[in-house]
């Protein structure tokens, strides 16, 4: 159904190594190519954790006090607190315009959903059979022409080029007795 889904987000668990949610287990239980799938990939990832476990090396003693200063003298961008108070009147007001902008939206909607009628969708359809004609005979081979005769133009270039490249190929490798023999030959 959505397995291509249910795989990205097993991916993305698994590589975070973070617990299934229950959508994604029920989907599991349902399907065997996933189930077959996230077994796989799980017991990989155990593997590939468990061999890497002691691979791993501590942090230099130094990094933590170098992070540390460097943090110190050069505080992070948006760290400074900032206090936003916002007014219970301020809050309010905004609530009434909001309000009162949807009851006006809606209003305007509906007043133009009336001035559909039956007249304007005859009148309508009538305008558009009169632009869509569909063409005669003679419209649609003159069409077909036009639309063959750049296919046409490149397919003779192509056969020029041909006999080109072959009477080349004649003249600087084939004997002389049997270059004469193929003079005749084609139009």
């Amino acid at each position: 159904m959505f397995c291509w889904f249910f795989k990205k987000a097993i991916d993305y668990r698994l590589d975070e190594r973070r617990p299934l949610p229950d959508l994604i287990v029920r989907h599991l239980r349902r399907c065997a190519p996933c189930r077959c799938r996230y077994e796989t990939e799980s017991r990989i990832a155990k593997q590939l954790a468990a061999d890497a476990g002691g691979l791993r090396q501590g942090a230099p003693p130094f990094l933590h006090a170098r992070i540390m200063a460097r943090l110190n003298r050069h505080p992070a961008p948006g760290s400074e607190r900032t206090r936003t108070i916002l007014s219970a009147p301020a809050v309010a007001a905004v609530a009434v315009a909001a309000v009162l902008a949807g009851f006006i939206w809606t209003q305007h909607v509906a007043s133009q959903n009336r001035l559909i009628t039956q007249q304007s969708v005859e009148r309508t359809a009538a305008e558009l059979s009169a632009l869509v004609q569909a063409p005669d005979e003679v419209k649609l081979e003159q069409w077909s022409r036009k639309l063959d005769q750049p296919l046409e133009t490149e397919l003779q270039l192509v056969v020029s080029d041909a006999r080109t490249a072959i009477s080349y190929l004649a003249d600087n490798f084939l004997p002389e007795k049997f270059r004469d023999s193929g003079a005749g030959v084609g139009p």
